[in-house]
């Protein structure tokens, strides 16, 4: 992004100096600094065309780890807040809507049986913020049916209950997930597997005091290829 913004900047010196054509070398300028931030919001959903060959439920991997967790995109399954589309089947939903104002209706933001009402007609001027992140848009889903939705917590009793109250961190798919873990929902079918690491497990913390790494993978067509291959094996 820094690189980005100093070319951009060396772009409008240049113009400046050699061209009466001002105005282009500001456009320029703005052009090559706005350019990063577009595209990482452009892989924050999933494309707009596909076909039978496009892994809908792969776009999120071309995000680094720090640009996932900074995702300003919120998602809903029947109005309910998931966080992210990381834990949603994108193959397998009805309906799919970006909505980037109100009024709109979310529930689930702290239990089950809670919701607000966000009033505001421009969530990019006005973005609303859940558990301490703000968000200026968000993906609306539905299955068209009734969906189990896990969250962390959920996971983490499920599969490892012999693990109790021991400190511990999460990733999904690639992602460590590193803010307001109790957004986050996965619908139950959609979860491929769940590993658990212990802290013992790495040399560099094999004296320090002991955590879990729960890592949950969905059902990609990547993840599912890699899956069926070591079956086989």
């Amino acid at each position: 992004m820094i690189l980005r913004i100093k070319i951009g900047v060396g772009c409008i010196k240049r113009w400046v100096m050699k061209n009466s054509f001002f105005p282009c070398g500001i456009i320029i300028g703005v052009f090559f600094c706005w350019f990063p931030s577009y595209s990482v919001a452009r892989t924050q959903l999933p494309p707009a065309c596909v076909d039978s060959k496009t892994d809908q439920n792969g776009f999120l991997n071309e995000l680094s780890t720090e640009d996932f967790n900074k995702s300003a995109i919120g998602a809903l399954v029947d109005g309910v807040f998931v966080k992210s589309l990381i834990g949603v089947n994108m193959d397998s939903l009805r309906t799919f809507n970006i909505v980037s104002g109100g009024p709109l209706t979310i529930k689930g933001i702290k239990t089950e049986n809670d919701s607000i009402v966000v009033a505001q007609k421009d969530f990019h001027k006005n973005p609303v913020r859940i558990n301490g992140m703000d968000y200026t848009r968000f993906a609306c889903t539905s299955f068209g049916k009734k969906v189990e939705l896990l969250s962390l917590d959920d996971i983490r009793k499920t599969y490892f209950p012999q693990m109790e109250d021991t400190p511990c961190m999460y990733m999904a798919n690639k992602f460590f997930l590193m803010n307001d873990l109790s957004s986050y929902k996965f619908d139950k079918d959609f979860i491929l597997k769940v590993e658990l690491l212990k802290s013992t497990d790495f040399e560099e913390f094999k004296h320090a005091p002991l955590f879990y790494i729960i890592r949950i993978f969905t059902k990609t067509r990547e993840n599912l290829k890699h899956h069926n291959v070591m079956r086989l094996k």
